[in-house]
């Protein structure tokens, strides 16, 4: 989205204070919280009650405890971005196939995993067989 509508770049200048203060606009102006629902990709399948139970649940938080979700959004987001502009690099390279090649991977890594557990030889035989080549 653009700068000035994705929410990673609002919070990242809003306080405690700030956004007690968006929350209230929103739930006072159902046009416009329904307006940001179709314009935000990650509101997408939320219904209208969903979004105003989590604007009651921000709206009765304190401003200090508002600053301590945003500080740990905000660290989450810093550690996520490097991954997102590293997803989106590789997805254009392989042609937007980059999901589907990571849940082949996926289910490599599962299979391995699971005949390395049940169909790999035990480590009891393993122990057994050095035994038995030593003597």
């Amino acid at each position: 989205p653009p700068a000035a509508l994705d929410p990673s770049k609002m919070m990242e200048s809003m306080d405690g204070k700030q956004i007690k203060q968006m929350m209230g606009m929103l739930k006072g102006n159902p046009s416009l919280l329904k307006e940001m629902t179709k314009s935000n990709p990650m509101m997408a399948g939320m219904d209208e009650e969903q979004l105003l139970k989590q604007l009651d649940m921000f709206d009765k938080m304190d401003e200090k405890q508002l600053d301590r979700v945003l500080g740990m959004a905000r660290g989450a987001n810093k550690i996520a971005e490097p991954a997102k502009k590293v997803y989106t690099t590789v997805d254009k390279a392989v042609g937007g196939h980059f999901a589907k090649i990571l849940m082949a991977l996926g289910v490599l890594m599962v299979g391995g995993l699971v005949y390395y557990f049940f169909f790999s030889t035990s480590s009891a035989d393993v122990a057994d067989a050095i035994t038995t080549s030593a003597t």
